[in-house]
């Protein structure tokens, strides 16, 4: 008995029907054999369906991860033939994630189907785009002539997807940022361009977000020496080696400590003291604050309750909230439990969040901010005057206190304009009943200008660096500003 597999036969009406034959022999005498022809239609027809479902995105009908694979391959053997140039764009949506969870996974689903449909209609007929997971999305742009094609067609894709969309009466506002790997220059594998593409789509959102950014050498080694900083960051959180230090907060007018801002301080095993400035970013970029932020609660709150009988239950603890910890959710119920595990007044807590944090979704920042008030805590805005445009939100916002960031006040005796911010700042916190702190505080000078400008509170290397937990024990409730210790170490950032 033979079995022949994918024939077809000819119908009457010239049509063609995919069949498989089975041929038997009859018995010898008789010179003959038995074919059978069974119809595969259907069979056809099905497997064709899960070939195309398995290369498909089921949302929005681009191709899937597997899908575009299969097409960079083949182009990339047939390019390999004709010569011909090409380049793989990575597209990552700018605040999708915000959307998705404040609005819900049925809006977002019909904004990234909506996403997709606009993106398609933006390249060529023959270019590829496919949905590879979550919102990113990349498209393969074949026979190219020049690169500054391939900036072009991002800079179109960049401008359909960053307008205001309408969802049935929900106008939400997206951004992209893409990254643009071109062949062979950048990469001369599935893998390597696709790696290559999506290094240069991370330096877009690095600079800014809402732009492209052509994949470079330089770019390479940045991302691997990211990779390994990330890597000592998982070392670091799994070891221990993230400490807290405590800077003092001072009344300018009498001495009197107002209380501490807690900073979280990397002591790398090998090599030493990192800067804030390198590993806070990253840890926010790869959301690994998040396994630390619960820490960081515990700690510094048993912390201000151990000092509070040492100075007394006006001492206050500021507590930086990075933008993803502020928009957590469970935020305020996280800070309640502490709060209330080791019977800490609210009022004694002081939440520090950033303008750019804020400013991720006004809506949602003024509920988080009335929970947080509603349990009581202070809330500060960190780095006052560097981000947006900071009148037009303070009134929609109930604050306690603005920190002057350490720039200004850095520069704030050679530069009239940096003093003329620091005065209004000051003026400002002060007609609106807020409580004003200036940052990074170092001379003398500085804090006799501050003095004068009538500014309440001072934090800074004249009066000590951030402190560790012994050190702190020791350091005084009121200060003599006529007899204090030189500072001992420079600012770690």
């Amino acid at each position: 008995s033979y079995r022949l597999h994918d024939a077809s036969l000819r119908t009457l009406n010239g049509g063609q029907v995919p069949v498989a034959l089975s041929c038997s022999p009859l018995p010898r005498l008789q010179h003959a054999m038995v074919v059978m022809a069974l119809d595969m239609s259907v069979v056809r027809h099905l497997h064709q369906q899960l070939e195309s479902q398995a290369i498909t995105d089921a949302l929005t009908g681009l191709l899937n991860r597997r899908g575009f694979y299969q097409a960079l391959e083949s182009a990339l053997s047939r390019i390999n033939r004709s010569g011909q140039r090409m380049a793989v764009l990575y597209l990552d949506l700018d605040g999708f994630k915000r959307i998705n969870d404040s609005l819900g996974h049925d809006v977002g689903d019909r904004l990234l189907k909506l996403v997709g449909e606009q993106l398609k209609a933006s390249l060529r007929p023959y270019d590829r785009l496919a949905r590879i997971g979550g919102d990113e999305f990349t498209a393969l742009l074949d026979s190219l002539e020049h690169p500054e094609d391939a900036a072009r067609i991002a800079e179109k894709l960049i401008e359909q997807v960053s307008v205001r969309h309408n969802l049935d009466g929900i106008e939400v506002t997206l951004g992209a940022s893409v990254g643009i790997a071109c062949f062979p220059e950048c990469g001369q594998t599935v893998e390597g361009l696709l790696r290559a593409a999506d290094m240069a789509m991370y330096e877009a959102k690095r600079t800014g977000r809402q732009q492209y950014r052509f994949f470079s050498q330089e770019m390479n080694g940045r991302a691997r020496s990211r990779l390994m900083l990330e890597e000592s960051l998982r070392n670091a959180i799994e070891n221990d080696d993230f400490v807290l230090v405590y800077q003092p907060q001072i009344y300018l007018e009498t001495g009197r400590l107002r209380g501490f801002e807690a900073l979280l301080r990397w002591q790398h095993r090998v090599a030493g003291t990192v800067a804030p400035g390198v590993f806070i970013p990253l840890l926010e970029e790869t959301r690994l604050i998040n396994r630390l932020g619960g820490w960081i609660f515990q700690t510094g709150i048993e912390k201000c309750q151990q000092l509070s009988q040492q100075y007394g239950n006006q001492l206050v603890l500021s507590l930086n909230v990075s933008p993803v910890q502020f928009g957590m959710p469970q935020l305020v119920e996280d800070l309640r439990r502490v709060l209330e595990e080791h019977q800490l007044n609210p009022q004694q807590l002081e939440v520090e969040v950033t303008e750019s944090a804020l400013m991720q979704d006004l809506e949602t920042s003024q509920e988080q901010l009335r929970q947080l008030r509603k349990l009581g805590v202070k809330i500060a805005i960190d780095d006052f005057g560097t981000g947006y445009s900071s009148l037009a939100y303070l009134r929609h916002f109930e604050l306690d206190t603005l920190k002057i960031d350490r720039l200004f006040i850095a520069n704030m005796l050679d530069s009239p304009r940096d003093a003329a911010v620091v005065s209004t700042i000051i003026d400002l916190g002060r007609h609106l009943g807020l409580e004003v702190i200036a940052e990074g505080v170092e001379t003398m000078a500085q804090r006799d200008w501050l003095a004068a400008h009538n500014c309440a509170i001072m934090q800074g290397f004249l009066v000590a660096p951030g402190l560790n937990a012994e050190q702190i024990k020791t350091f005084p409730a009121q200060l003599d500003w006529h007899n204090l210790p030189l500072p001992n170490e420079k600012p770690a950032g």
